[in-house]
């Protein structure tokens, strides 16, 4: 008779741990097509839900079991327990109760994004997720360059890609008239939220070699190429928000040029090249799409300011809107009665908060306000901690523009998964054992 010390050991098998799915190049995957809000699946006339989303939903239950990313968790549950607290006032209150249920589930659907990036790094992923967001940006930006040239022969090219009832899709008109390059997305102001803060990560690791190592990339080429196409079509799309990517990126690339001390000759020259092409595609941008551009962005930053402003102010209604908002999904509602005197886009008046941040605050009012300055206190935590601090603010900086000024579409999954990065960015570029001592051993002699 055998016992237990004669059978043959065995060691578990990970899940999708051999094949053609390994966990790592499913994470790859799962990233890349988060970046690709069309073409969805229809649910009805006004939801689409994304390949990305799919994905997302399958293998987090798979993720969460091996990893969990805790500070992430955490970070999800406290955008949604606002939104929780604040449906059940307003269903006790009987507004609209099918409409506030629907806000939460999309809110939940798009938010497991978080919780991916997290499992991502947990597990040692980091430089699958950089190069799903690589490539994604590239096909992007291929996508623009194309419209960019198309768009003077008055077409739209893959026009029949742009499937998603939760856009608001451009239509043949679009080429004849607005003309700016959106990639696969449907707007250009949601190609630079999306792609944006990305472009400010792939911009410092083709830059900094250290960075780039922390990573897992000996080759900062195609990193380099990525940052410049997604500045390159960020700029020709005429969008507001390039200005401030442009200044984030300026504050990463001179910092390295001027101050750091024994730099590469390789690093030094793609931090030039990086400011040599914004220059050039600027001064592009500049001539040929001045006329068509200038009264869009300015109309289209002064509308989306005094949404911003409406919506807020629902929440000085009464004490209950005060500390829950106007409630999930009725902010659109509110600013259409009370922004019916704001003028935007000439005549047109404001009939929605057009900004992710404003609209989550006007909805959900104190209690999202203070969830918000929480998870904002996780990524300072995280960026302090880290090797790459300027990096990690300029990235923070340019996510936040994104999501307050830049977009009001919170359907966008790329930057829930960049969140996900800043909340883990000292995992991301961890600091060297000497670095953490060093504020210790200086009290110590002090």
């Amino acid at each position: 008779m055998d016992t237990l010390a004669d059978r043959p050991q065995t060691t578990s098998r990970p899940i999708l741990a051999h094949g053609p799915l390994t966990v790592p190049r499913l994470l790859g995957l799962t990233c890349f097509a988060l970046f690709f809000p069309n073409p969805a699946i229809p649910v009805g006339s006004a939801v689409g839900i994304q390949s990305g989303q799919l994905l997302a939903l399958l293998i987090l239950p798979v993720l969460v079991t091996a990893h969990r990313p805790r500070r992430h968790i955490v970070a999800a549950a406290l955008l949604i327990i606002p939104l929780l607290a604040s449906g059940v006032v307003q269903t006790a209150m009987g507004d609209q109760t099918d409409l506030v249920l629907k806000a939460v589930a999309l809110e939940l659907l798009v938010l497991p994004a978080l919780i991916i990036a997290g499992s991502a790094i947990e597990r040692g992923c980091k430089k699958q997720l950089v190069i799903a967001a690589c490539v994604a940006i590239t096909v992007h930006g291929a996508v623009s360059l194309h419209q960019f040239v198309a768009f003077d022969q008055g077409e739209f090219p893959f026009l029949f890609l742009f499937q998603n009832p939760s856009f608001l899709q451009p239509t043949d008109a679009y080429a004849l008239y607005v003309r700016r390059v959106t990639g696969l997305y449907s707007e250009p102001s949601a190609l630079a939220a999306a792609c944006g803060p990305w472009v400010v990560l792939l911009a410092g690791l083709s830059i900094s070699s250290e960075a780039a190592q922390q990573v897992g990339f000996s080759r900062r080429l195609p990193l380099f190429a990525g940052a410049v196409t997604g500045l390159a079509v960020i700029l020709l799309s005429g969008t507001g928000y390039a200005f401030f990517l442009v200044v984030s990126l300026g504050l990463v690339t001179m910092r390295h040029v001027l101050f750091r001390q024994g730099a590469r000759r390789r690093s030094t020259s793609a931090a030039l090249g990086l400011l040599a092409v914004a220059g050039v595609v600027a001064l592009v941008a500049t001539g040929t799409l001045r006329d068509r551009v200038d009264n869009a962005v300015a109309q289209s930053w002064g509308s989306r300011l005094i949404s911003i402003k409406v919506g807020l102010m629902g929440m000085i209604e009464g004490p209950s809107q005060l500390l829950f908002g106007v409630g999930p999904g009725l902010s659109s509602e509110w600013v259409e009665k009370a922004g019916a005197s704001e003028p935007a886009f000439g005549n047109i008046p404001v009939l929605a908060v057009w900004s992710v941040l404003g609209r989550y605050v006007s909805e959900t009012g104190v209690v999202g306000l203070l969830a918000i300055g929480v998870i904002g206190s996780f990524v300072a935590s995280a960026i302090f901690r880290s090797s790459e601090r300027l990096l990690g603010w300029a990235a923070a900086v340019a996510w936040l523009i994104a999501i307050a000024l830049a977009t009001s579409y919170a359907e966008l999954e790329p930057p829930w998964l960049f969140l996900g990065v800043l909340l883990g960015w000292n995992q991301v570029f961890p600091r060297s054992r000497a670095a953490r001592l060093r504020p210790i051993a200086s009290f110590a002699a002090a």
